[in-house]
């Protein structure tokens, strides 16, 4: 390996401690996620081993609570995403505690990470696509000859 190769690779292995910073919490790990909500809090997983062996990946109630979900969208990502999601009190108000995970065997752990951020990136934008996408078919529609 080169001497540029090695600069490289540590800057990005710095980057990658600056923004993926792992901590314990009271019940596994936390995570912090290279991603910003609406809002400027950082996107992060909450990581517990289960008596099972298995892992539960959540997003920590952070996508709910930080981009204002309502129920009716955290069921929309989740059937999207292929998620589970849990309420973390009986309040349904405004803003929601609601945690968004997957529970998966330890070899499906990365992918089970890269879901939640999906998840949480479409709690964000993905209203704006979806009217977006809506926007561009009737500027198509209005396109189209009939004659």
């Amino acid at each position: 390996m080169t001497q540029r190769q090695e600069e490289a690779e540590w800057l990005c292995n710095v980057f990658r401690e600056a923004a993926e910073t792992i901590w314990h919490s009271y019940s596994g790990a936390m995570m912090s996620l290279p991603y910003h909500y609406s809002n400027g809090h950082i996107a992060m997983v909450d990581v517990r081993m289960l008596d099972d062996g298995r892992v539960r990946v959540s997003d920590d109630g952070g996508a709910a609570k930080n981009e204002g979900l309502t129920m009716r969208e955290v069921k929309r990502i989740c059937r999207k995403h292929g998620l589970r999601y849990e309420t973390i009190d009986d309040d349904l108000t405004m803003p929601l505690c609601c945690d968004i995970y997957r529970i998966v065997e330890r070899k499906d752990f990365v992918p089970a990470v890269w879901d939640i951020l999906e998840a949480i990136i479409e709690a964000r934008y993905g209203d704006e696509k979806k009217h977006e996408s809506q926007r561009t078919k009737r500027a198509a529609a209005k396109k189209v000859d009939y004659r």
